[in-house]
């Protein structure tokens, strides 16, 4: 379990993972510097539910059995997110079969979405308590691979989900090709090429809108320090950047709070000097128009890191 707070609002996230198999989770970029959000926490998680077939297909020959069925709805039930992602999920009536059975154990999922990529026995679905607002599928991206065209086998879901009546958020749902070897490419570089498409998805998100709301999770097939989750990983550095700019604006309203309230208590401007503020009574400040501020003015919007001159008298004293 990760718990991650953003921003000034004290919002968060709770995130789990159920694992039968092989998962792994992936979040990023939840940065809430000044919207008001009315739910404080909700969960969102991601599980592989390794075969959820109701019939056999070519390749995959066995039904999950009412006993591994009940073993998956235990383990949903007890991390109860309000939002789950679902990976190596059968056919849509199997994701309304396992929907149903959840809702009969007092876990209502309302709204759902369910994405058939090229491989057409396993897929990838989730399952909401909130609106699903918005549905873009990926059903037919592809990649170019020793001179060979391939399409990402598992597709990707994207939904917009409103969680509060002020407050929507993107979620992208991923499954890439296992490390089970294939005879025509190399694993590796097909969960990479994967990587990259996913990647690609993400940075147009942040092309559109630096400040997206953006979840991205599933069952990426490899570990923290591999070559296709490094890929996706990237988006650190954005929500690296996202968060500088935050506390950057949260210092830059700080100074600006403390120069009125100095002004207030009739101390004219304060002067940042290397680390350390100082204050000094002023007869009169010119800001860089030229314009003349009486003692005791509203000086909000003249910072002393924008430029402005002062004139202080031959006698004053730092207070």
């Amino acid at each position: 379990m990760a718990k991650m707070f953003s921003g000034e609002n004290k919002a968060s996230l709770t995130l789990y993972s159920a694992n039968m198999k092989w998962l792994c989770v992936l979040i990023f970029t939840f940065t809430l510097c000044s919207i008001s959000f009315a739910i404080e926490t909700f969960r969102v998680a991601a599980y592989n539910v390794e075969t959820y077939l109701d019939q056999p297909t070519e390749s995959r020959h066995f039904v999950k059995s009412a006993e591994a069925k009940a073993k998956v709805r235990e383990s949903i039930e007890a991390i109860n997110p309000d939002v789950l992602a679902l990976e190596e999920m059968g056919t849509t009536n199997a994701l309304l079969e396992l929907r149903a059975s959840l809702k009969a154990d007092g876990l209502d999922f309302p709204f759902w979405e369910h994405v058939s990529g090229a491989d057409t026995n396993i897929h990838v679905a989730v399952l909401s308590k909130f609106p699903i607002v918005a549905r873009r599928p990926h059903t037919n991206d592809d990649f170019l691979l020793d001179g060979r065209r391939f399409q990402v086998k598992r597709g990707f879901a994207e939904v917009d989900i409103q969680a509060a009546t002020n407050f929507t958020f993107t979620l992208i749902a991923a499954h890439l090709k296992s490390k089970l070897a294939t005879p025509n490419d190399d694993e590796a570089e097909e969960r990479l090429a994967e990587a990259r498409v996913l990647r690609g998805i993400i940075d147009e998100h942040f092309k559109a809108n630096p400040n997206e709301k953006l979840i991205v999770l599933g069952d990426f097939n490899d570990v923290k320090n591999s070559d296709s989750t490094k890929e996706i990983h990237r988006a650190r550095k954005i929500q690296a950047h996202r968060h500088a700019a935050c506390r950057a604006q949260r210092r830059q309203r700080a100074r600006r709070a403390a120069v009125f309230r100095a002004a207030q208590r009739g101390v004219d401007l304060f002067l940042r000097r290397g680390r350390h503020l100082r204050a000094h009574r002023l007869h009169s400040v010119e800001s860089r128009d030229g314009a003349r501020l009486g003692e005791g003015r509203d000086l909000h919007s003249h910072d002393s890191e924008l430029g402005h001159r002062f004139r202080p008298p031959a006698n004053r004293r730092d207070v």
